[in-house]
């Protein structure tokens, strides 16, 4: 994975792809022997989001989330492939679904990131 990222950083996709590739295999046998590991599955979606497939990174993500819900990354990983898809209101509705549950769970440092993700982000339209 790691070094597909680097590959795609210096403009070599093919070559980033085919470890991505390689990747969401190994990514996937492990999941299958331990579907509960949360690191397995967000390093899955990572994996299919590098590769340009954010239709399944995004149910990886909500995943993550329905495993761990106090993880602000996974949230954030979550909203920011909702956003790829071009599906900003489902991503600010994910994202204020966030805050709501990290004020209602006494968690205010991870409320204050998604809010704060949320302003600071460029939408299309303001979000509801």
């Amino acid at each position: 994975y790691n070094v597909g990222v680097a590959l795609k950083k210096i403009g070599k996709n093919k070559e980033a792809a085919a470890y991505f590739d390689k990747a969401i295999e190994g990514f996937g046998t492990d999941l299958r022997k331990d579907p509960d590991n949360i690191k397995t599955i967000i390093a899955l979606g990572n994996a299919l989001a590098e590769k340009g497939d954010f239709v399944q990174a995004t149910a990886y993500f909500q995943q993550a989330i329905d495993k761990n819900s106090y993880d602000v990354n996974n949230r954030l990983l979550l909203a920011q492939a909702l956003m790829v898809q071009g599906l900003h209101e489902q991503a600010a509705e994910k994202l204020q679904q966030g805050i709501r549950f990290m004020e209602d769970n006494g968690q205010k440092d991870g409320a204050a990131q998604l809010r704060d993700f949320l302003k600071s982000t460029p939408w299309p339209s303001p979000p509801k």
